[in-house]
């Protein structure tokens, strides 16, 4: 709850690989995003398009450009 609360990373809480979808509580979005920029956008591989959120934020949608 304090993670929620003071907007840290949650991916400690999730759950080890499993087989078949496994829920995706954990997930942080930030971190992806840190190494699509790190790895993509700043090596100008990539450029971000657009991003937006869908259902109250429980999804991220990134359009890319190949460059």
């Amino acid at each position: 709850m304090k993670c929620l609360l003071r907007n840290d990373f949650i991916d400690g809480f999730r759950k080890p690989a499993q087989y078949g979808y496994g829920p995706h509580l954990g997930f942080d979005y930030r971190k992806l995003e840190s190494y699509i920029r790190g790895k993509f956008i700043r090596s100008k591989k990539l450029s971000l398009m657009e991003r937006f959120f869908v259902g109250f934020k429980m999804s991220v949608v990134y359009v890319f450009r190949k460059r």
